[in-house]
């Protein structure tokens, strides 16, 4: 069900936002007018997630790159644009962005390969199996993308964690060592240094 551009649907996952990118065949619609729409068989697709789904539309490059900023956005989906749009719009995205499922007519072997070529990380077909597969690979493409932000977060963590410490430890105005378990040094200030002199 439709409601405020989100597909309502139960939500082990909560709600996955995906940037959806269709193609516009010269419709001569206006800046203004509405977007191209979807296929029916991928908004099918997408009410099988089984999470609600939130929708964004982005038909160039510079709207892709823009929403793909936001680091809530977990998927990005290219349905059946043409090869060349293909490749400009995964360029926005390579190496910094969420996962891109680009979406291929059934048989297009080589758009495949450019796709994958391009930084896609899956392609789906737009075949008879199409509705049911589509939900499969994008939850995949979902989940490792949030294991994945959840790891850069913790290591973030860690590294402040570990400057913290660091500053501590070296601005300290008293004499201070860091032990190990077996009781090694593992740091000192430059107080104790002082205090301490290595022999």
């Amino acid at each position: 069900m439709h409601k405020n551009g989100i597909l309502e649907v139960d939500s082990p996952l909560g709600v996955i936002r995906i940037v959806v990118s269709v193609p516009d065949r010269g419709s001569g619609q206006s800046h203004d007018a509405e977007p191209p729409l979807m296929a029916v068989e991928t908004t099918a697709g997408l009410a099988r997630l089984g999470d609600p789904v939130e929708l964004l539309r982005a038909q160039t490059p510079s709207e892709l790159r823009r929403l793909c900023a936001d680091p809530s956005i977990d998927l990005v989906l290219l349905d059946r644009l043409d090869i060349a749009e293909t490749v400009d719009m995964l360029a926005e995205i390579q190496n910094a962005g969420p996962p891109s499922v680009v979406i291929l007519l059934d048989g297009a072997e080589e758009e495949s390969l450019t796709a994958f070529r391009a930084g896609a990380s899956d392609c789906v077909y737009f075949g008879p199996e199409f509705e049911r597969v589509l939900p499969v690979v994008l939850l995949e493409q979902v989940r490792g993308w949030r294991v994945h932000r959840q790891r850069l977060v913790s290591e973030q963590r860690i590294r402040r964690l570990e400057d913290l410490n660091s500053a501590i430890v070296t601005e300290m105005p008293m004499a201070m060592v860091v032990l190990d378990p077996d009781g090694l040094i593992v740091a000192e200030n430059s107080e104790f240094t002082r205090m301490f002199p290595p022999r």
